[in-house]
C-alpha cells in the first residue's frame, strides 16, 4: 500500500525584526485548496460583473433601455448568477489538477 498524496503546501510569511523574512509553510488538504480557489474565481467575478454592471447595465446592452433605472441589487443579483459558470470551470479545473497530481505521485494506481 502506498502513501497518501502529499498535501498542497502555501507559505505564509512573516515580516519579522530582522532583514530576512521569516517563512513559515502552512499545508493545506486538497479539498480545501480547491475551495479556497473557487472561492477567490467566484468573488472576482461577481466583483467585476457588479463594476461592470453599475457602468453599464447588463440590459442597456441587450437592448433593454428601462435597465437605466436597475438599481444596485438587481445588478448583484445578476452578477451572483453569472458568476457560477467561472466557479464552475475553476472546481472542474482544479479537480483535475489534483487528480494528476495523484498520478504523478501514485503511478500505480493508473487503470
Amino acid at each position: 500500500m502506498s502513501a497518501p498524496p502529499t498535501p498542497v503546501a502555501a507559505v505564509v510569511v512573516d515580516r519579522g525584526d530582522g532583514p530576512h523574512p521569516r517563512v513559515r509553510p502552512v499545508v493545506l488538504p486538497w479539498w480545501q485548496v480547491i475551495l479556497v480557489r473557487g472561492a477567490r474565481t467566484y468573488a472576482q467575478t461577481v466583483l467585476g460583473l457588479v463594476v461592470v454592471g453599475l457602468v453599464v447595465p447588463a440590459g442597456v446592452v441587450a437592448g433593454d433601455p428601462g435597465a437605466l433605472g436597475a438599481g444596485f441589487w438587481r445588478v448583484l443579483a445578476y452578477a451572483a448568477v453569472a458568476g457560477l459558470a467561472p466557479l464552475t470551470i475553476s472546481l472542474l479545473q482544479n479537480g483535475v489538477e489534483v487528480l494528476s497530481r495523484l498520478d504523478q505521485t501514485n503511478p500505480e494506481l493508473r487503470g
